[in-house]
């Protein structure tokens, strides 16, 4: 048989071999998993594992305890809901999860980052009121900030909110790029994807905001205070 002829066939980035990506990214999210898995064995072995409480004397303000558990209950609630809908029907249906349910196992697992900004210095806390093991990601090498292990990280909440509300700023995005889709038919990809990302930014604020003014499970200390939305409360 004469193969000259696929010679001229246009080619994509998988070259010839079009399970070259999915092997690509299978050997990468192998090597992030043996890292998560080695940074947890650190942070679950480690002399100081266990919570961060809160300093004698200090009282949570009632509304504070009730959004702390409205939030880790609620979305943890949220993200069971997406499970079911976004990956087990799915796979049920299909034999594989559908895009939005790769995206929220993707978005649990970004917890392990979400701290990332205290790296070098504290820039965010978290309400020792939640609860907490202490912080996972302080074992990551080359941890810097001063005790970074008594961060409270809310693992539990987290849970269900980071894929949760990662995973709404996605629809505002989706559904802004819709909008703009079928009201200027001849936007470019750039443009309707700015969009999109814009309007997931203008979600994110507003779900940030609720849970930093009603809940009180975190706050961004080391934020510019002229630049910020109520700096200094």
């Amino acid at each position: 048989m004469d193969n000259s002829s696929n010679a001229n066939l246009p080619r994509d980035v998988a070259g010839t071999d079009p399970t070259s990506p999915i092997k690509t990214w299978g050997i990468i999210g192998t090597l992030f998993m043996a890292f998560y898995l080695y940074v947890i064995y650190q942070w679950v072995t480690a002399p100081y594992f266990g919570p961060t409480e809160l300093a004698p004397g200090v009282e949570v303000p009632i509304n504070f305890k009730i959004g702390v558990w409205v939030v880790t209950i609620g979305m943890g609630l949220v993200w069971l809901y997406l499970i079911w809908t976004q990956i087990i029907k799915p796979i049920r249906q299909t034999g594989q999860p559908n895009t939005l349910g790769l995206l929220g196992i993707a978005f649990f697992m970004m917890i392990f980052w979400d701290p990332a900004m205290n790296w070098i210095q504290v820039g965010c806390v978290y309400n020792p009121y939640a609860p907490n093991l202490g912080f996972l990601s302080a074992e990551i090498p080359g941890w810097l900030s001063i005790n970074g292990h008594r961060l409270p990280e809310p693992l539990l909440t987290w849970a269900g909110g980071y894929p949760g509300f990662l995973l709404w700023m996605t629809f505002g995005g989706l559904a802004a790029m819709r909008f703009m889709k079928a009201r200027f038919p001849n936007i470019n990809n750039v443009a309707l994807s700015a969009c999109g990302i814009f309007a997931a930014m203008v979600v994110d604020l507003v779900l940030e905001s609720l849970l930093i003014r009603f809940s009180g499970i975190y706050a961004y200390p080391g934020a510019i205070r002229s630049l910020s939305l109520w700096g200094g409360h």
